[in-house]
């Protein structure tokens, strides 16, 4: 009963989340069948005309396209996952060009981007980390 629900859901996530890579593969590959069917076409007219000399250039035309296919499409994936970033990632590559850009700011400035770019940075000059475990354990060391 919920099966049919599941694979809807997991198919529809697919889509939202990769449409454009659906999209572009699948014109990939009829760009791809197409040079092909093409390409047998042309053989059957040579070969009908008896023009065999001619099918050496068919043969590199068909493999030219074909590279060109594959690395428009290598590209447009890379630049489509150059896009789709993190969120996070987006603001830290922000914030480190805009403290280059900034960089005669205040340092009470510079101190606030930093502390928006990074929660922890607090964190790290601490000089002991505990837990609550080791605050429990020096509370009860302290009560004895």
């Amino acid at each position: 009963m919920f099966s049919p629900l599941i694979r809807l859901g997991l198919l529809a996530s697919f889509w939202l989340k990769y449409k454009s890579n659906i999209i572009k593969t699948l014109f990939a590959v009829l760009a791809l069948a197409i040079v092909h069917y093409v390409y047998q076409d042309v053989v059957e007219l040579f070969s009908l005309n008896q023009q065999q000399n001619n099918l050496m250039y068919a043969l590199i035309a068909k493999w030219l396209v074909i590279l060109i296919i594959i690395v428009v499409y290598v590209f447009s994936l890379k630049s489509t996952a150059r896009n789709n970033q993190p969120l996070n990632v987006k603001k830290t590559a922000k914030a480190t060009t805009n403290k280059v850009a900034n960089s005669t700011t205040s340092s009470k400035q510079t101190q606030q981007d930093s502390e928006s770019v990074d929660p922890f940075e607090q964190l790290r000059h601490k000089d002991k980390l505990r837990s609550r475990s080791d605050l429990m354990l020096e509370k009860k060391r302290s009560q004895k």
